[in-house]
Formats: C-alpha cells, structure tokens, sequence
C-alpha cells in the first residue's frame, strides 16, 4: 500500500491489496495487519490541511512561464511548483483526522448558494515593501470579489465548529496565487523590476468550480499536497 495516499485520503483510499475503497481509519483496521500498522503510523496524527480552490492547466502553464522570466532576475526566491498552485482560502493547520465531517459539513454549507464562476488572472504583485518584497503572487481581478465572499462563508462555517483558520491579524483576504517567497536581499531590484515589466497573458481565465480540502506533507524537497476531498458549487 503507499502511505502517503492513505495519508492524503484517510475516508476514501485504494490499497493495491484489492481491498477497495476504505471507508475508514476503523475498517481499515479489521482488513490486516499490515493495513492497522499503515493507519496507526499515517492516520492518527494530525492532519496539516487547507482548503483552496484549484486552477487549470492553462493557467498553471501561464505561472510557470511568468516564474521563468522572473528567475532571470536572480533573486534568492523559493519558487513554487507548478503542480502546487492553488489559490488558498483558508489554512487550518495541525488538524485531528475526527474534525474532517465537521469541515466537510462546513464546506458543503459556504458553496450553498454560490455557483461556479469565472476568474481572470490579469496582475503581478508582492506582499511587502515595494523594494522588498516578500510573497511574490498572480493576482485574480474578475471574480475575485465572489471569491472573497465565498472564503468568507467558510471561514465564518469553520469557526461555527469552533475550528479557527489560521490568519494573519488585520489582513484582508487576497485573491492570489503565490509564485515564491523570497529568501534574500540578493538581485531583489532586479526582481522588482521584472515584477512590472513582465506581461500576462491576455484572457487568463479558468472557472472555479468545487472547494478542494487539502492535506499538505512537509519534506526537504518541498511540500506535496494531496486531495482529500472536494465540494463542488452550487
């Protein structure tokens, strides 16, 4: 069995055991041994979770293309993968695996009432001073005020469950998707120089269609995310 996509879908996963779909963490402990020792090792410590809505492969594409000229700067930036970019509407963090029907629920009354929409990509951007900027992002401009107020219905969903996303205080929530965080003050002019030279696209558009509930598994190459569920609009 491969533990990390247990890990990443503790209600929902395959074993190449032919075991089928597992409902859960308590199933899988009647199916063998080897499948109890799997989920005492993955499932039973706390889930690092967020909840983002995805994009497509055009726009993924886009990002990376904007990344590359980016690199020309040479700044010291961590860049993030193109497999990796989402844009985040809530950060839960360390999570218990028992919480997840309580986000579940939560998720499936936010998209109550909101239908799948469009968002165009259309600016470049960092957070921080303007000489030094910190998070470089792509930023959303049509449809990012339906996306501010769906991140708002689910952050106030959340907190009804008393599950508190994690937030910066007196930040405003930011339609974006993060391109890298700098590391360094190394070429950082040139870094901002490209930052307003370098053109998007025209007509960068993907619709939003579902939340994605994340799980996120930190390792010396960088993150990986896994799906561990979805709720679509409407």
């Amino acid at each position: 069995a491969d533990p990390f996509k247990i890990r990443c879908h503790p209600l929902q996963a395959r074993f190449s055991t032919g075991l089928g779909p597992v409902a859960s963490s308590r199933y899988a402990r009647r199916s063998s041994p080897t499948t109890q020792r799997i989920f005492t090792i993955f499932c039973h410590e706390p889930l690092r979770l967020f909840i983002a809505v995805s994009v497509d492969e055009r726009v993924r594409a886009a990002a990376s293309q904007i990344i590359a000229g980016l690199i020309k700067s040479g700044a010291d930036v961590k860049w993030v993968a193109s497999e990796n970019l989402h844009l985040t509407l809530s950060f839960l963090g360390e999570t218990a695996e028992e919480r997840l029907p309580e986000i579940s629920r939560a998720s499936e009354t936010a998209v109550s009432g909101h239908s799948p929409f469009d968002l165009e990509f259309d600016r470049l951007g960092a957070f921080g001073a303007p000489a030094r900027p910190k998070v470089l992002w792509l930023g959303v401009g049509r449809g990012a005020q339906v996306l501010s107020k769906l991140a708002g219905a689910l952050r106030c969903e959340l907190k009804k469950t008393a599950i508190a996303p994690q937030e910066e205080p007196g930040r405003e929530f930011s339609a974006h998707l993060t391109l890298g965080r700098v590391r360094g003050p190394k070429n950082i002019k040139s870094l901002v120089e490209a930052l307003k030279t370098l053109k998007i696209p025209p007509g960068l558009v993907c619709r939003a269609e579902k939340l994605v509930l994340y799980q996120s598994r930190l390792s010396t190459q960088g993150p990986a995310y896994g799906i561990v569920r979805e709720t679509p609009l409407g």
